[in-house]
């Protein structure tokens, strides 16, 4: 296969001869690295297959790439079992680098046998290991695949899936070295030798959010709601929403008596002796709040991953949505929902003239669809904004980024833990974040030295 219509075509012809494992078509599928895009295209795949009909309940893999701790996400209860091979190898390796500082594991007959057996008896000249350091470290070896006997019972074999990787990666192109590395601090190690089994797999698989794009294929949810006080901690009484034709509205059943203020501004009163809410002096029906967050999130998954819009909604509406949510547990169901935000009060600040903004106040959705939409390229924000601006206000404070250096990180999502999960993944994972979100580089250095200070 010369070309990538040839490795296309080759696919389909052996998926039609049942003779093509859902690995050997993640390798040849894309353009970056088998291995890299093997997690989320086996995700994708798999979810695929799924919907067709057949459901995957036991998976013969490696423990090199992190597919399998992405396929539980969305698997409960797929069932993973060792690859024979990579288990013999992966113990292999590591008892050739515990040969690096102990000679009794040089002689050429020490090692094999002890991958044959996984223990020490009737060694080459009959003679046991000795060394008390060297068994305190095998016994734990050995205790690491003991700790995953189950997986290692009935393994399969992925060794014709490794031999088809090979050829098809010869054939398509590598990815540039600068784009690897960038996706390698990103999304942390998508392969490693036995990543999966490995003790901080959670910290490994962390991924990194990328600066948000604004797509032609976009969708947009209008929404806006109404408390009980203008405080950001306040209970919600009404919350609805547009897009295109479909429409949301609910009212809610407040937990605490609705403020004057409030009242006045919104129309909402609730009587706690009757139970029942008035809007302008009319009964509304009404639902819990926890009922109408979760009619919201099934009316945001009409679309795929829409973009919030709403009048004010960064200081306000957000943080008030981003509390209830985290009160009832919704809020990762929440982030997993949408693609971000757009506040088209700080959108309009920009576009219109002063005095044009108070008209345009009661009308966030033909402001937006009629004036702003073509503008906000820059005003998509992610859903933690918030909650990143507030992890990175020390940085601010003792004056290692700027205010506006902090807002453009928030805006993608990027708090001090993608920080130093950047550092520690790379030697220039700072400088790589930085100009992916078109931050000086100049800054990297300080940050750099505040992480190091803050770990000591």
């Amino acid at each position: 296969m010369h070309t990538e219509v040839e490795a296309a075509e080759f696919v389909r012809f052996m998926r039609r001869e049942r003779k093509l494992s859902l690995l050997m078509i993640v390798a040849v599928i894309g353009r970056v690295p088998a291995k890299g895009m093997e997690p989320d295209m086996a995700v994708e795949m798999t979810h695929k297959l799924n919907d067709s009909g057949c459901q995957i309940k036991v998976l013969h893999a490696d423990n090199d790439s992190t597919t399998t701790s992405r396929l539980k996400v969305h698997f409960e209860d797929l069932e993973k079992k060792d690859d024979q091979n990579h288990v013999k190898k992966g113990f292999s390796k590591k008892l050739y680098e515990l040969s690096k500082k102990y000679k009794e594991l040089k002689h050429p007959d020490v090692i094999p046998y002890l991958v044959r057996c996984f223990m020490y008896k009737s060694l080459p000249g009959g003679k046991c290991l000795s060394n008390d350091a060297l068994t305190s470290e095998l016994r734990e070896l050995v205790q690491q695949y003991n700790r995953r006997a189950e997986s290692l019972q009935n393994m399969g074999s992925t060794q014709a899936n490794e031999n088809f990787n090979q050829i098809v990666g010869s054939k398509c192109p590598k990815a540039r070295k600068k784009a690897q590395r960038s996706s390698s601090v990103k999304e942390g190690t998508t392969y490693q030798q036995e990543v999966e089994v490995n003790e901080n797999a959670c910290d490994i698989i962390q991924q990194i959010p990328s600066s948000l794009i604004l797509s032609n294929t976009d969708k947009y949810v209008v929404f806006d709601l109404e408390t009980t006080s203008l405080s950001r901690n306040s209970d919600i009484t009404q919350l609805a929403a547009a897009s295109g034709l479909n429409l949301f509205q609910r009212y809610i059943m407040p937990r605490c008596d609705i403020s004057n203020e409030a009242s006045k501004i919104t129309g909402i009163a609730f009587c706690h002796a009757t139970n029942k809410m008035y809007l302008n002096g009319r009964e509304v029906e009404t639902c819990t709040i926890q009922q109408g967050l979760l009619d919201f999130l099934d009316f945001l998954k009409l679309n795929e991953l829409p973009i919030l819009v709403g009048h004010n909604i960064t200081n306000f509406d957000m943080m008030v949505l981003e509390n209830r949510l985290k009160e009832f547990n919704m809020f990762s169901a929440f982030t997993a929902s949408v693609k971000g935000f757009i506040d088209t009060l700080k959108l309009s600040k920009r576009v219109f003239q002063k005095q044009m903004l108070t008209t345009a106040n009661n009308k966030p959705c033909e402001l937006f669809s009629q004036k702003l939409q073509s503008s906000c390229e820059d005003d998509l924000h992610h859903v933690n904004f918030n909650s990143c601006k507030l992890s990175l206000k020390p940085l601010v404070d003792k004056k290692i980024i700027n205010a506006t250096v902090c807002i453009k990180l928030a805006r993608s999502g990027i708090n001090v833990t993608h920080l130093k999960l950047a550092n520690s993944r790379d030697v220039n994972g700072i400088k790589l974040i930085l100009t992916d979100n078109n931050v000086n580089n100049r800054y990297a250095s300080s940050i750099i030295g505040h992480l190091s200070g803050c770990e000591e």
